[in-house]
């Protein structure tokens, strides 16, 4: 009898402990590309920032590479996610994503990606694919 009452506490408690793993693994960002994520099952764009492309809609192979290196540095920078916050703004983009901002020790994701020339600031367009880096 007290073996099962014990086996049942255990087993309790690596369910409980289970279900919050659970819980923070979905607080994890999961980067699309470099200016694009989902948090907490909703799908994110970054505030005025925009990162080269990673798909079809990638101009030419020189823009996919940087669209490539940016995706790379921001699941880098945002892999500990004790370091990471992330804000709603509460506004919706063109195509009805939500607008955020994610910071790294307190500095916008966007700035480390800016500072590495692998994004621009939202209003800027770049010209990826002739603009020498």
């Amino acid at each position: 009898m007290k073996y099962n009452i014990f086996m049942f506490i255990i087993i309790t408690i690596i369910f409980i402990v289970s279900l919050y793993f659970k819980n923070y693994n979905s607080m994890e960002l999961k980067w699309i590309d470099g200016d694009t994520f989902y948090y907490q099952d909703s799908k994110f764009r970054l505030l005025n920032c925009n990162a080269p492309e990673t798909t079809q809609r990638a101009e030419c192979l020189k823009e996919f590479v940087l669209g490539y290196e940016a995706t790379e540095m921001v699941r880098s920078l945002t892999r500990d996610i004790t370091n990471v916050r992330v804000e709603d703004t509460g506004i919706k983009g063109y195509y009805g994503r939500k607008l955020g901002v994610v910071y790294v020790n307190d500095k916008r994701v966007c700035d480390y990606l800016i500072e590495n020339k692998l994004a621009t600031e939202r209003n800027k367009k770049e010209d990826w694919c002739n603009n020498e880096q």
